[in-house]
C-alpha cells in the first residue's frame, strides 16, 4: 500500500453502494450493519467481514453519597449488598447475545480483558434475579403488600442518567428496569440532553451509564 485516502460519507447506505461498486476498500460499520451484511449477497460477493473489540466498556456508576446532602451516605446505594443486587439484575448475557450478536466480552473489572496485568481473582456477576432478591432482603429492603421494596420509609428506588440519543444504552436500561421491577425495585431512566460529566462531578445523581476506555 503506497497511499491511504480517507473519505467521510455521511449516508451509510451511500457508503455501502460505493463499497459494492469497488470505490471503497475498507468500510467501518456498526454492529447491526455488520450482522445484517451477511444477508446482502451482493455485498458479500465483493467484501469480507471481520470484527474487532475496542478497549472500551459500558459501565454503570453508582453514587455512594446522598445527592441531597453529600455529607451523608446514599440512603440506598451506600449498601454494597444493594449495589451487588442491582448488578445481578442487569441482563448482560442477554443484551450481548441479542443486541450485539455475541460480538463482545462481559468484563470482570475496569481493565481491558486482554491486559495481562488485570486481576483474574473474580468472575463477572451473573444475571441472577433470585440472588438479587435475597440480597435486597438481607439489606432490609423487604417487599410490602403493594409489591415494592422498602427499608422503613426509604423506598428501594434509583434513577439512572443517560445522554439523549444513546439508544444502545436506553434500550438495555429498559430491560434492566423491567427485571428490577419483577423483584420489587424501581429503576427510573433519566435521559438528559447533555452535561453528564458535570452531573457526575456534582454528585447530584443516583447512577449513570457511560462508556469507559480501558
Amino acid at each position: 500500500v503506497e497511499r491511504l485516502q480517507f473519505r467521510f460519507i455521511a449516508d451509510p447506505e451511500a457508503a455501502t453502494i460505493l463499497m459494492k461498486a469497488g470505490e471503497i476498500d475498507v468500510l467501518p460499520v456498526d454492529v447491526e450493519k455488520f450482522l445484517n451484511a451477511r444477508e446482502d449477497k451482493e455485498l458479500m460477493e465483493v467484501a469480507w467481514r471481520t470484527s474487532y473489540i475496542l478497549p472500551v466498556a459500558d459501565v454503570i456508576g453508582f453514587n455512594l453519597r446522598d445527592p441531597d446532602d453529600l455529607s451523608k451516605p446514599h440512603p440506598v446505594l451506600s449498601d454494597a449488598r444493594v449495589r451487588t443486587a442491582f448488578a445481578h439484575l442487569y441482563p448482560r448475557e442477554g443484551i450481548l447475545a441479542e443486541r450485539e450478536g455475541g460480538l463482545g466480552v462481559i468484563h470482570d473489572g475496569p481493565f481491558d480483558f486482554r491486559d495481562p496485568g488485570r486481576a483474574t481473582s473474580h468472575a463477572p456477576l451473573p444475571f441472577d434475579p433470585a440472588r438479587a432478591a435475597a440480597l435486597f432482603d438481607e439489606a432490609g429492603f423487604v417487599r410490602g403488600k403493594d409489591g415494592w421494596r422498602a427499608r422503613g420509609d426509604q423506598a428501594l428506588r434509583m434513577a439512572v442518567f443517560v445522554l439523549a440519543g444513546r439508544n444502545y444504552w436506553t434500550e438495555p436500561l429498559s430491560y434492566f428496569r423491567s427485571e428490577a421491577r419483577k423483584v420489587g425495585a424501581e429503576v427510573d431512566v433519566k435521559v438528559i440532553p447533555s452535561g453528564l460529566s458535570q452531573l457526575v462531578s456534582s454528585r447530584k445523581f443516583d447512577a449513570f451509564i457511560a462508556l469507559r476506555r480501558s
